[in-house]
Parts: structure tokens; C-alpha cells; sequence
């Protein structure tokens, strides 16, 4: 009964894994493609500069931009720890079964 608990819990666990991973995967695409948007706007807000002056437009999508690519990195680092701690605790569970079926396996 025990190991048949503990393989449940190991199952929830990793699936629990596999959408968070899903989860950080997304979240880097995001983060990739915010990126990328924010270099192409800097890039378009350096040629309108040098054409004109700065302008408080520009200031206010430049500081949209960071903040989105700031609440990304954020959100990539909270997935990649709770992903980690999944991992750790998938580990812990994997040798409880071991030993549980080495003693079923003795008895």
C-alpha cells in the first residue's frame, strides 16, 4: 500500500515537473520575444533620435519594455526554482520506492 502511495505521489510529482517545465519553457519564449522587441525599439528609437529629439513617447515604451522584460525574468526565475525543487523531491521519492521494494522484496 505504501509503495503504491508512493508511486502515486511520484506520478503527481512528475507531471506536477513536466507542466512546470512547460510552464518555464513558455515564460523563456516570452522573455526571448520581448527581448527581441525591445532591441528593435531601441534600435527604432535610436534612429528617431539622431533624426530628432527625445521624446517622452519613447521614454514611457522604453520603461514598458524593461518592466515587461524585468516581470519575465522574474517569473523564469520562480519557475526555474520551483522546477528545481520538483526535481529534488522527485529524487527523494525515487529512492523511497527503492527501498521500500528492496524490504518488499525481503519479506
Amino acid at each position: 500500500a505504501k509503495l503504491r502511495a508512493s508511486d502515486m505521489a511520484l506520478k503527481e510529482i512528475e507531471n506536477s515537473r513536466a507542466i512546470m517545465e512547460n510552464e518555464l519553457r513558455l515564460a523563456l519564449a516570452d522573455y526571448d520575444r520581448l527581448s527581441a522587441k525591445m532591441r528593435v525599439r531601441e534600435a527604432s528609437n535610436e534612429a528617431n533620435e539622431s533624426k530628432q529629439g527625445e521624446s517622452t513617447y519613447t521614454i514611457d515604451n522604453n520603461l514598458v519594455s524593461q518592466n515587461e522584460l524585468e516581470q519575465r525574468a522574474e517569473e523564469i526565475h520562480r519557475l526555474t526554482t520551483k522546477n528545481e525543487a520538483l526535481d529534488r523531491k522527485c529524487i527523494r521519492l525515487r529512492e523511497y520506492i527503492k527501498k521500500l521494494t528492496l524490504k518488499c522484496e525481503e519479506w
